[in-house]
C-alpha cells in the first residue's frame, strides 16, 4: 500500500516515530505535528514509508490507527502501528496455552487478535478463587459452588501493561506464580524457574499534558539505536560471507582490512545479545521479513525530540526508570541528532537525504 507509493516517488528512506512526547501530549496533538505530517503526505495519504512505534498497549492497532488519523489529518492504516504487545504475534509457542492477563483497556480482545486462545483476566481468576483477593472487603464473599480444583492450571502470565488498581493483580500474579499455576494446590516451595511472564512493557512513565515527566528517553532511543547495531552487523557480517567466497575461489587473495576491528569484539557483540531479551532479536527479524518488495533497511538513525521529557537544559540520562536487571550500554541511549521537535525532526531528514 503505501510502500509501494514510496517506490513511485523513488523514496529510499522512511520513517519511525513515537507518540508520546513526539506526535501527542495525552490526548492534544504537539504543535507543528501536523505540519510535519503534511510533509510525509499527499492528499492524506503517505508518500514516504511511515510507520508508528509506542510502548502502549492499551488498545488494539486499529483504534491506535484511528486515533492517528485524527490526530493528524492522514489516513494511517493499522499496519503502520506497532504496539508493545504487537511482537507477541510471533510467540505462537504460547498461543494454545493457558494464559493470565493484566493490563489496561479490552485486553481479552487484543490477546484474542494476537492469536491467544485460552485467556483468563486477574478479575475473573479473583472471582473463581474469591478467597485469593483479600485486598478488596466487597469481594470476601464465598461462592454458593467452588470450582477452584477444577479450573485449569495457568501455564503463563502475560502482562499489557500497569494495572488501573495494582493490589489485587500483584496478590494475584504472585499467588499464581508461587503455585506454578495452581492456586488452589497447597503451598510447599516456591518453583524454579517459575511459569513464563512475558511483559509488553517495563516503560511505566510517558510524557502527558502535565508537566511532570512520564517518560522515560533513554528507553526509546535505545531501541532505534539497537536496530542500528545490528543492520551494521548484519552489513558487517554480509561483507564477510562475501569475503570468504572469494577467498574460497582465490585463496591468493588479500583484503586491506582484514586485521581491522569495529570497536566491538566477537565477546561483547555475544554479551550483547544475551543481555537484551529474545523479543528484542525477533521484533530485528520480523521487519527485515521482506515482503512488500521494498529494499531492507541498511542504517537506523535516532532522533530525539525536545517536547518530551527531555530538555536542552538537563542531562538525558536523568530518568532512568529501568529494571535493576537491564543492562544498558551507554553508546546506545546517545542519539544521532537532537532537534526541538518532529517538525525539525522531518526537515533534518529530508535534508540529510537530499528530499524534496
Amino acid at each position: 500500500f503505501f510502500f509501494q507509493r514510496a517506490l513511485l516517488n523513488k523514496c529510499d528512506f522512511g520513517f519511525l516515530f513515537d507518540i508520546d512526547g513526539v506526535i501527542v501530549r495525552g490526548r492534544k496533538p504537539l504543535p507543528l505535528a501536523k505540519e510535519a505530517f503534511s510533509l510525509l503526505t499527499e492528499d492524506k495519504k503517505f508518500k514516504i514509508p511511515t510507520v508508528f512505534v509506542t510502548n502502549a498497549g492499551n488498545s488494539l492497532r486499529s483504534r491506535k490507527a484511528q486515533q492517528l488519523s485524527e490526530w493528524l489529518g492522514v489516513e494511517v492504516s493499522e499496519d503502520q502501528v506497532v504496539l508493545s504487545h504487537s511482537p507477541l504475534k510471533m510467540f505462537c509457542q504460547f498461543h494454545d496455552k493457558h494464559v493470565l492477563i493484566s493490563g489496561q483497556g479490552p485486553i481479552a480482545e487484543i490477546a484474542a487478535n494476537i492469536g491467544f486462545k485460552r485467556v483468563t483476566t486477574v478479575e475473573q481468576l479473583a472471582q473463581h478463587y474469591p478467597d485469593l483477593d483479600k485486598m478488596d472487603h466487597t469481594r470476601r464473599k464465598a461462592p454458593p459452588c467452588a470450582f477452584e480444583e477444577y479450573f485449569p492450571r495457568i501455564e503463563a502470565v502475560i502482562l499489557f501493561g500497569e494495572p488501573v488498581r495494582w493490589e489485587t493483580p500483584l496478590q494475584l500474579i504472585m499467588d499464581v506464580l508461587l503455585t506454578n499455576g495452581k492456586p488452589s494446590d497447597d503451598f510447599s516451595d516456591a518453583p524454579y524457574p517459575h511459569i513464563p511472564i512475558l511483559a509488553c512493557n517495563t516503560d511505566l512513565l510517558w510524557m502527558s499534558e502535565f508537566k511532570v515527566p512520564r517518560d522515560n528517553p533513554e528507553t526509546d532511543i535505545y531501541g532505534g539505536n539497537l536496530y542500528n547495531r545490528y543492520l551494521m552487523r548484519r552489513r558487517q557480517g554480509n561483507m564477510n560471507a562475501e569475503k570468504q567466497r572469494v577467498k574460497l575461489a582465490s585463496p591468493d587473495v588479500q583484503f586491506l582490512d582484514e586485521d581491522a576491528d569495529d570497536g566491538l569484539s566477537d565477546l561483547e557483540d555475544s554479551l550483547m545479545f544475551q543481555r537484551d531479551s529474545g523479543a528484542n532479536i525477533r521484533v530485528i527479524q520480523s521487519l527485515e521479513e521482506d515482503t512488500s518488495g521494498v529494499e531492507k533497511a541498511q542504517v537506523c538513525e535516532s532522533i530525539l525530540v525536545c517536547t518530551g521529557v527531555y530538555k536542552q537544559t538537563s542531562d538525558i540520562r536523568v530518568s532512568t526508570h529501568n529494571h535493576r536487571d537491564f543492562v544498558i550500554d551507554p553508546s546506545l541511549t546517545t542519539p544521532t541528532h537532537l532537534v526541538s521537535d518532529v517538525y525539525e525532526a522531518v526537515k533534518t531528514v529530508f535534508q540529510k537525504e537530499d528530499y524534496s
